[in-house]
């Protein structure tokens, strides 16, 4: 009888977390397509941990997770330290916290934004990129 109990309580807790995790992965994209929205409309936001040490560990996850989807270090590096771009990419992650996202949703969107923008480059500038990472590139903050 208590077999049964306890296998009821883990199936149970299992139905639970499944619909928790549903959950935040609705809630992750809401938040990302309002943030596309605010920055589609031109609105400026800055995140509250920009210029902190917070913004070494967000360049340092989504490089690190854009090349991982096969995103070219450079093109990370070199094509967001414009003051345009970083401003855009910021604004993004500002408005998705604005919206209750944590660090980690935020990393994870800023890492999409710019996975985005690679994909929407020629085939051609990608490669060029690419070649410049097999030369070897400077880490951003080393």
């Amino acid at each position: 009888m208590a077999v049964l109990l306890v296998i009821a309580l883990v199936v149970i807790a299992l139905i639970w977390m499944n619909a928790v995790g549903k959950a935040k992965a609705r809630m992750h994209f809401a938040n990302e397509r309002g943030a596309q929205r605010d920055t589609q409309a031109g609105h400026i936001r800055k995140p509250t941990w920009i210029d902190t040490p917070k913004e070494k560990i967000f360049f340092e996850q989504v490089v690190d997770v854009t090349h991982k989807q096969g995103v070219s270090k450079t093109f990370v590096m070199k094509g967001f330290m414009s003051p345009d771009a970083a401003q855009a990419l910021f604004s993004h992650v500002a408005h998705m916290e604005a919206r209750g996202s944590s660090f980690s949703e935020q990393v994870i969107s800023g890492a999409d934004y710019v996975s985005d923008a690679w994909h929407q480059l020629p085939e051609d500038v990608r490669r060029g990129f690419a070649s410049k990472d097999k030369l070897g590139v400077l880490g951003l903050f080393s």
